[in-house]
């Protein structure tokens, strides 16, 4: 089932332009919150040459500038995410309210919560007896996953 599930949202995203789904389902942690909450990814346009990529978002209309302003740090945050300069530019499209009267154009996952250092602590401590360097590792990503999950 989540196969599928992967496959289909993946051939939804790259229809409309994006390589891989990231952009999408990861667009709360990559935008932050704040923008994340009036804002969503809607396609990614190619330059002639398949270089120079634009994310197109849509934005509340009140709140494009907020968005433009912070476009340089989601730029930084989407290319560092890949791995090498993906996206080149933003451009923004200001959208109304929803037809629910919400101000939020895109229905958004519950926000994860962000450990604090005392849960941190917790976790490497209850971690730090285990001599594989690459398995501690992993067990500590895994575990400050579980301890983000919304509530």
């Amino acid at each position: 089932m989540s196969t599928l599930i992967r496959d289909s949202l993946q051939d939804a995203a790259a229809k409309q332009g994006f390589a891989s789904s990231m952009i999408l389902t990861g667009w709360a942690e990559i935008a932050g919150a704040a923008i994340a909450a009036i804002s969503s990814p809607v396609r990614i346009s190619y330059g002639r040459d398949g270089k120079g990529a634009t994310l197109i978002l849509k934005v509340l209309g009140s709140r494009t500038q907020e968005v433009s302003m912070n476009a340089p740090r989601i730029i930084e945050r989407i290319n560092a995410s890949y791995g090498y300069r993906a996206i080149e530019s933003i451009r923004v499209t200001q959208v109304g309210k929803t037809q629910d009267g919400s101000a939020n154009p895109v229905e958004l996952p519950p926000q994860r919560k962000i450990p604090d250092a005392e849960e941190l602590n917790r976790l490497e401590s209850s971690i730090e007896d285990i001599e594989d360097e690459n398995l501690r590792n992993l067990l500590f990503e895994l575990g400050k996953s579980v301890l983000s999950k919304p509530k």
